[in-house]
């Protein structure tokens, strides 16, 4: 796989799997913002679980526990505990928005197929991502940072 290019949308990062691991990090941490929602689709708690838990399956992670609560009047937010690190989500039905956090550590897992799996599993009008490269040891010290790039 060829590096991540920082001009590429999301619709080709999630199509063609741009997304490597070619550094030594500590996790990969996306962030979505899915605007244009169905707002159904948003306020239904049993629907949101099941979607973000077939989100970390297709990512192949490990599910150790979960959360989910349904806000009166309306909303969702719920995470995923992995062995890898977590998977989380807030929605604002009357926003048709939902916002979602992606982290993962290691190699063994492939984040960027829950975002795809999510972008569709909630039918966003639009899809805005951010990935980070956490965890880069700098020189080889204690210190870490991290890298940062956005997809329209």
């Amino acid at each position: 796989m060829e590096n991540l290019n920082k001009c590429q949308t999301s619709k080709a990062l999630l199509t063609e799997k741009k997304i490597t691991n070619n550094h030594e990090t500590s996790g990969r941490h996306f962030i979505l913002e899915l605007s244009g929602c169905k707002a159904e689709l948003l306020t239904d708690v049993t629907y949101i679980e099941k979607v973000l838990k077939e989100a970390v399956l297709q990512a192949k992670a490990t599910i150790i526990n979960s959360c989910f609560y349904r806000f009166k009047p309306t909303g969702v937010s719920g995470i995923i505990l992995l062995s890898e690190s977590h998977c989380s989500i807030h929605t604002w039905p009357e926003e048709r928005y939902a916002a979602v956090d992606i982290y993962t550590c290691g190699k063994a897992t492939y984040p960027e197929e829950a975002c795809r799996y999510l972008s569709e599993a909630l039918d966003p009008e639009h899809t805005f991502i951010s990935f980070l490269e956490r965890g880069h040891k700098a020189n080889n010290s204690l210190r870490f940072k991290h890298s940062f790039y956005n997809f329209h």
